[in-house]
């Protein structure tokens, strides 16, 4: 139990902790662990120690002490002495080592640590331990491109800066320990290529697994020896090794129980073979050092000591050995088979709620899509332009950015500390994305400055009149192998951004429309894509658009296309439909009915933002709808205010969405813009570590700006399905049929083990959809939540799906032998698990949508095609001639926040433009009587009251506005009034706070191990 207690204490606890304590002693002494009846079978129980390191983290800082990296090095430390001190006594344990390579062993432990270094190295030619592969960056593997992947695992081996395991250490074992254990389909057929055999995965009783609630129920047997893993959509196949954490030694009492419980097993004939337990953990865990700070009795509990109590629980065992997980390897096969499909990760609900969910890793990826999207235009235009000097112009620039992205793209800046991660770990993300975009401005100068040169214009067809020439190039980042492999695709385009100018050249101009002619004569009528106010055009007519060069013309409005799109009003509803879909709105605002080739696809609700808020469901009042119609498109507006929580607001949020058909496309156009209330925050989680300390407002629980309920019902025979594409291309699927571990799993708050790289879908019951995501808009690895439901009296499962939001809920069940004591200690004990939805108080989403409804349970190739093209849009270059759209100036502050410690309200906002020069805070006790007024640059503003003899009180209200000062305008911009509820605040500490049962519930679990019961 390595978690701190609380200080406080009854008497009557300390007694029963006392007989517990005693009672422990007493059964030892009569049924000591290693007092067995002859052994009837020679197999052994082997234990492997595994230690992952990494100094960079999204719970701590960046700083060499306790609350940084500083712990790191003393635990590791630590580890490495007690190991040498065993050897040294005749003990023969060894270490399985894993470390990060840009961060660690690259910066961090050579500049501050180098002994530790210098010492594992030593233990590693001494053959007593071993280096296990992690990645490069320490990255999120299952979201790399295919180059960025097998980049981070080849330079994890051996790189430029001299810092992969081989480079350091000479040797290093062919397995790897993936960071956050995080793979996904085509991942190990690159681990293969670099000659790795096995795969470490958490196969945990834990909330913190990988994939005990995907796979069957393992058989001891299998549960602790190697597994011969095959994914049966790829056809990938390797080795996986089922890895524990501390969880699971509090799940089976202790290690000592554990290897006890294992060779009576294989005394009685239930496991034939020798067995492995591989505890794998953070490297920084105080777990390692020991609970020094625990007085008697609960220093006697197991697994309190550190790695020397383990140590020592085992070591005179006459059938235990130590060893490595590749030495354990070498004389050992697989136990059995496993499968399983499903984008894997440790985090939260045994997936990637606990990075990708938080709101700022929508803005961050979006970032690092448009980066990969740069290098890959400036990869094409080298092969593509006849410039003799532009590659070695741009290529420097190309590779300084691309070791940028890597380093972005570790996934300690996203999390997995919910709901945020460190100060210092946003502002170090934020350093690394501001130098990546600045060069990626570069490479895009440099490229608009070589097409410029190399325009030509296409022959102008009768009748219309030439805009522009230009350069049309593609921005999907697969490899044109992985395109046609998985999707058969024909080379081209179906969506291209043309910039704000040109939708208002088309926009209500009837009988008007533009064209792209390229030299060949062949031209492709464009159509303005519903709701789009950055110039988004879909490439109608037989055949997408190749990259090359064009000629943007002006015509008339493209002939042959089906004309069947209708709006109708009525005083109760407002109807948008083609020929494949209907939708209807009531007059607040609300989905009434969606139907696609005459069947209803989703539910009531759908497509309504809310947020869960304290337990409450809270979506916006009734919001105005309004209706429009031109030659090849019809729109439904959906606008309003969404005021928040009663007491607890400080400003309201607005919802602007448009949702949109076109002409006779099979697709609805959805694009967003949500505002969500921003709440008073009074909760700040680790106060007791000024650097570390965040607030916020936890009352937030689950957020959902566009959530989409699939009306087909599914069964446990045939359950719902998610069908998920990856950054490489790869489309697979798995199955939600987690109830045949336990009932509990019948109902699924949080699902989200999908990459989606552009587009996922779901189904059931033989009816399905699927989302393509906009990335030029908003772009997130894994942001798709769903939500499952079942219907005992019906025996039916309902499936929500939530782009860019937030579930919570309860973890999953998984099978134990246990005593389900280490799945209560991580939630106890674990940050990750918190809800992620308090990053949303009083941002703004943007979103572009396209969804697709199909008959049976996989997304039609066609569709596919479709969804991938509107997810990556193509790009225009050379286009300068157009007057650009003007920036207003005269924006006010956004989001404006207010956080509440104590007698101290710090005000926060978002910056709203780059003219702003000061910021005014006028604030007073009634409304409209601003007595007060402070002026800051920055934007934030910390104040202890009114004045120094005024302070906040708690029960008060505040009024105030906030003003902008900018840069040539005589006046400034005020926000509208807001007020503020002085609250009592909240002070979180970092300790995790141990319920007073759960210590009985341990003693007691030990007293009935040595019962034997």
């Amino acid at each position: 139990m390595a978690m701190w207690f609380k200080k406080k204490t009854y008497g009557w606890l300390i007694v029963i902790l006392i007989i517990g304590s005693a009672g422990l002693r007493c059964l030892s002494v009569i049924d000591p662990v290693d007092a067995q009846p002859a052994v009837h079978r020679n197999n052994k129980v082997y234990v492997a120690f595994g230690f992952h390191g990494n100094l960079y983290h999204s719970f701590r800082g960046d700083t060499n002490d306790e609350n940084g990296f500083g712990k790191d090095i003393r635990v590791i430390r630590h580890i490495l002495a007690t190991l040498d001190r065993f050897n040294e006594q005749g003990v023969p344990v060894r270490a399985s080592w894993e470390f990060d390579n840009h961060f660690s062993l690259e910066h961090l432990l050579p500049e501050h640590a180098p002994d530790i270094i210098k010492d594992v190295k030593r233990r590693v030619s001494q053959g007593r331990d071993e280096m296990l592969l992690m990645s490069y960056n320490n990255g999120l593997a299952s979201a790399m491109t295919r180059e960025e992947f097998t980049d981070a695992v080849n330079w994890s081996i051996s790189n430029p800066w001299g810092s992969g395991v081989k480079d350091i250490f000479g040797s290093y074992s062919p397995i790897v320990r993936p960071q956050e254990m995080m793979t996904t389909p085509g991942n190990f057929e690159i681990y293969k290529q670099f000659g790795v055999k096995a795969v470490s995965l958490y196969y945990s009783a834990t909330p913190f697994d990988t994939f005990r609630v995907f796979s069957r129920k393992l058989t001891q047997e299998e549960a602790h020896n190697p597994l011969a893993y095959k994914n049966d959509q790829t056809g990938e196949e390797t080795l996986v090794i089922p890895t524990y954490n501390i969880g699971d030694l509090v799940e089976n009492v202790s290690l000592g129980q554990w290897v006890h419980n294992l060779h009576r097993m294989q005394r009685q004939g239930e496991i034939r073979r020798d067995v492995l337990i591989f505890i794998n953990f953070d490297a920084d865990s105080e777990f390692w050092t020991g609970a020094d700070r625990l007085k008697w009795p609960l220093n006697q509990l197991p697994n309190t000591k550190g790695l020397e109590g383990l140590i020592k629980e085992v070591q005179d065992l006459n059938y235990v050995r130590f060893t490595t997980v590749n030495d354990y390897l070498a004389n050992h096969g697989p136990a059995g088979s496993v499968s399983f499909s499903q984008d894997t990760a440790d985090g939260s609900f045994d997936g990637y709620n606990s990075w990708s969910e938080k709101r700022a890793a929508t803005e961050y990826w979006t970032r690092i899509v448009e980066a990969r999207r740069i290098h890959s235009t400036a990869e094409k235009c080298i092969s593509l332009l006849r410039a003799p000097d532009f590659s070695s112009q741009v290529r420097p620039l190309m590779d300084k950015a691309y070791i940028l992205r890597m380093t972005a793209l570790s996934s300690t800046n996203f999390g997995m500390a919910t709901p945020y991660v460190a100060p210092q770990r946003r502002l170090a993300m934020e350093n690394i994305l501001s130098h990546m975009d600045r060069l990626g401005d570069q490479i895009e100068a440099a490229i608009h400055h070589a097409v410029q040169k190399e325009l030509v214009s296409s022959p102008v067809p009768a009748g219309h009149k030439a805009l522009e020439n230009l350069m049309l190039i593609g921005s999907a980042i697969h490899s044109e192998k992985t395109r046609l492999e998985y999707h058969e695709s024909s080379l081209g385009n179906r969506f291209v951004i043309l910039g704000e100018k040109m939708a208002e050249i088309t926009g209500g101009k009837s009988g008007k429309g533009l064209y792209l002619t390229a030299q060949n004569r062949r031209t492709y009528p464009l159509v303005l894509v519903p709701g789009s106010t950055d110039g988004r055009f879909y490439i109608s007519g037989d055949y997408p658009a190749p990259d090359g060069f064009y000629t943007l013309t002006l015509g008339p409005a493209p002939q042959g296309l089906d004309k069947v799109l209708t709006v109708d009003r009525s005083s109760a509803v407002t109807m948008l439909k083609n020929r494949n879909m209907t939708l209807g709105f009531d007059r607040t605002g609300a989905l009434s009915d969606l139907t696609w080739s005459g069947k209803q696809m989703l539910s009531p609700g759908s497509l309504m933002p809310y947020i869960r808020y304290g337990g409450i469901k809270k979506s916006p009042g009734t919001l105005t709808v309004d209706a429009a119609q031109n030659d090849h498109t019809a729109v439904v507006r959906m606008t309003g205010t969404w005021t928040g929580p009663e007491n607890r607001t400080l400003s309201p949020g607005s919802v602007n969405y448009t949702f949109g058909l076109m002409d006779d496309l099979p697709y609805l156009f959805v694009q967003g813009e949500v505002r969500y209330p921003a709440t008073v925050n009074t909760d700040l989680i680790k106060a007791d570590i000024h650097r570390l300390a965040v607030p916020a407002d936890l009352e937030w629980q689950e957020v959902a700006p566009l959530e989409l309920r699939l009306k087909a019902g599914a069964t446990k025979n045939r359950p719902v399905r998610i069908l998920k594409h990856n950054y490489f291309g790869i489309d697979s699927a798995y199955d939600l049929d987690y109830h045949r571990h336990s009932e509990e799993n019948l109902d699924l708050d949080n699902v989200n083990n999908h990459i989606t790289a552009g587009y996922v879908g779901m189904a059931a019951g033989n009816q399905g959809l699927a989302l393509s995501i906009d990335q030029a808009v908003a772009a997130n690895f894994a942001g798709a939540p769903v939500k499952v439901k079942y219907d005992r009296a019906k025996g039916e499962f309902k499936a929500d799906i939530n782009p860019f939001g937030s579930y919570h809920g309860k973890q999953n069940r998984r099978p134990t032998w246990g005593n389900g004591q280490g799945y209560e200690a991580s939630l106890i004990s674990g940050e990750q698990y918190h809800s992620a939805a308090p990053t949303y108080n009083g941002a703004t989403s943007r979103f572009a949508l396209m969804i697709g409804f199909f008959d049976g349970d996989r997304i039609p190739e066609k569709m596919k095609r479709m969804l991938d093209a509107h997810a990556n849009p193509a790009r225009i270059y050379g286009m300068n001639s157009l007057p650009a759209i003007t920036v207003s100036k005269a924006a006010t502050p956004v989001a404006y926040k207010a956080a509440i410690d104590g007698e101290r309200v710090t005000f926060s906002w978002e910056k709203n433009n780059s003219y702003t020069t000061e910021y005014i805070l006028r604030i007073g006790s009634q409304p409209g009587r601003y007595t007060h007024v402070f002026r800051t640059k920055e934007t934030s503003l910390t104040l202890g009251g009114l004045s120094g003899t005024n302070p906040f009180e708690v029960g008060q209200r505040y009024y105030a506005v906030i003003e902008t000062i900018i840069s040539g305008q005589d006046s400034p911009v005020r926000t509208e009034e807001f007020c503020l509820d002085i609250l009592p605040s909240t002070r979180i500490s970092a300790r995790a706070k141990i319920p007073w049962r759960f210590p009985l519930k341990v003693i007691w679990a030990n007293v009935m191990a040595f019962c034997g019961v």
